[in-house]
């Protein structure tokens, strides 16, 4: 792994999590809209990071238009998270699942 694929230290949110992901995100109620919340933050940045990564792939695309895609990246990550939530097993942290 290089040094260009490691997770910066700003991403890594462990003190932040929910101790039980699928409970919070599962549960109406405002524990459930911070946790969505919180879910949908962690996506984005991550993918603000990959889009970054990847900036020279794209030439002549605006950070506006590099936001729309990290925004867009990021939803439809939490709607295949929260689409499959019922099958996370808790064999794994869920934030690396």
């Amino acid at each position: 792994m290089g040094a260009e694929d490691r997770v910066p230290p700003e991403l890594d949110v462990t003190d932040a999590e929910p101790k039980d992901w699928v409970e919070a995100l599962s549960t109406p109620g405002p524990g459930q809209d911070q946790a969505m919340g919180r879910l949908h933050e962690m996506m984005l940045r991550a993918s603000r990071h990959q889009v970054q990564r990847m900036r020279t792939s794209l030439p002549g695309v605006g950070n506006e238009r590099l936001e729309e895609i990290a925004n867009q990246a990021a939803d439809e990550a939490m709607m295949a998270v929260l689409t499959k939530l019922h099958t996370f097993e808790g064999r794994s942290r869920f934030t690396t699942w």
